[in-house]
């Protein structure tokens, strides 16, 4: 058994349906991911608390509507945790990113529609940000 703190992940839109993304090195695989703002949720933090930090963190962008859409257990064969995905829409960039460490992290923004069409590609390798999506297309009745 992996004991681990909750994770977040955070699905950030603006007000014209671009996606924030972050291009992140992922040593696991060896390999630069595509992916959303995303982190571990710190002592006496919520989720939401944590999806606003990291979002700020990693790339600057803050505000709009935030929305609670779901959790899963990342591998409930072996970790003890969740993560949760926090969707906001109606972003905006608000400051300079300010990552933490050794994340070194390429912020750019995409239509949705051309993300859907990424993900369909395989471009976005990182399970976990594919269960994000696939909360957002399942409450949202994305195409």
């Amino acid at each position: 058994l992996i004991e681990a703190v909750d994770w977040v992940n955070v699905l950030a839109l603006t007000s014209d349906r671009q996606v924030v993304l972050l291009r992140q090195y992922r040593p696991g695989i060896d390999h630069v991911c595509l992916e959303i703002p995303g982190g571990l949720v710190d002592p006496g933090e919520d989720p939401m608390q944590a999806a606003l930090r990291e979002l700020r963190e990693e790339t600057g962008y803050g505000g709009g509507t935030w929305q609670h859409l779901g959790k899963v257990a990342p591998n409930p064969a072996i970790q003890n945790n969740w993560l949760h995905t926090i969707f906001v829409s109606d972003v905006e960039k608000l400051a300079d990113p300010k990552p933490e460490g050794d994340e070194i992290l390429d912020v750019f923004t995409v239509p949705l529609t051309e993300l859907r069409e990424r993900l369909v590609r395989g471009e976005v390798e990182h399970a976990l940000v594919v269960v994000a999506f696939g909360h957002l297309a399942f409450r949202h009745h994305l195409p």
